[in-house]
């Protein structure tokens, strides 16, 4: 299931894991724990009318690219929960699509391993644009380079095709670093 989370964003898969873990224990045992005060996992990736009772009237599920940095870090360094887990969480990450058009791994060389975890969301509004989410996260290997990148973006257009220039900024970000020496 995690696998299929992380590497195809599955959000059946994310489901399950939910109420199998609980939403409470992911909350009290690794966003509290890691102190991502303000992070906080309330519902699940289905219609508020099939969410229980109790979490039917829940915010959203809350996040900031801070603390999917910080997670991606700590994946890398072997410190979420133990270096087997963080081993296993990277592993997945390698396997998700990573060079999509608009997204980090798009904005990189095809060199470059890329560990990722992205997802979107649009929704129409009433004045006829559209409302995009975007994000994208991950690991970056490259040519003696290597960093943790987030980007949690949103664009409002009328134009479906329009998207956030994710890949020029990933470009960018990486042609930077590189050219540094740390």
């Amino acid at each position: 299931l995690l696998k299929l989370m992380l590497s195809r964003s599955d959000n059946t898969a994310a489901n399950c894991l939910i109420d199998l873990v609980g939403r409470e224990n992911i909350n009290k045992n690794i966003i509290k724990e890691y102190h991502w005060d303000g992070s906080e996992i309330t519902r699940k990736f289905i219609p508020r009318k099939s969410e229980k009772a109790k979490y039917k009237k829940a915010p959203i599920t809350l996040t900031c690219a801070r603390h999917i940095a910080e997670f991606l870090f700590l994946v890398e360094k072997g410190k979420i929960i133990n270096k087997t887990t963080s081993r296993y969480l990277k592993e997945s990450l390698l396997n998700g699509k990573h060079f999509e058009n608009e997204n980090i791994g798009a904005g990189l060389p095809k060199s470059a391993k890329f560990y990722r975890k992205g997802g979107w969301f649009e929704t129409g509004l009433k004045d006829g644009s559209i409302l995009k989410f975007n994000s994208d996260a991950g690991i970056v290997e490259g040519k003696n380079v290597k960093y943790v990148i987030a980007i949690l973006a949103s664009l409002k257009t009328r134009n479906r095709k329009k998207s956030f220039p994710m890949k020029k900024l990933s470009k960018a970000i990486y042609d930077l670093i590189s050219s540094k020496n740390y």
